[in-house]
């Protein structure tokens, strides 16, 4: 979702969702995928080239119970990052 604020108005500019399933079918040692790995990435990708078409300045990118169950989860941030550009946060529950 991209949100402009202006003061404590908010208006939403762009909002899109399409579920990749990252955590499905995890490895027998609890690994991603490559397939989901890889539908992920794409989706990123296009997110990526939403922030830079619409100029936005400050972003923050999460990633929650996927990334927290998984035993490698700095690969796919890695993976992000050289496909995207995006620094993707790994929050807490």
């Amino acid at each position: 979702m991209v949100v402009e604020k202006n003061g404590d108005r908010k208006k939403i500019i762009f909002n899109h969702s399409k579920p990749t399933n990252l955590i499905k079918n995890l490895s027998f040692n609890n690994e991603f995928n490559n397939e989901n790995i890889s539908k992920t990435l794409n989706c990123l990708v296009f997110f990526k080239r939403k922030i830079d078409e619409l100029k936005v300045s400050d972003y923050r990118c999460i990633a929650t119970e996927a990334c927290r169950v998984v035993v490698n989860p700095e690969f796919f941030v890695k993976k992000v990052r050289e496909s995207s550009g995006l620094k993707v946060d790994i929050i807490s529950s």
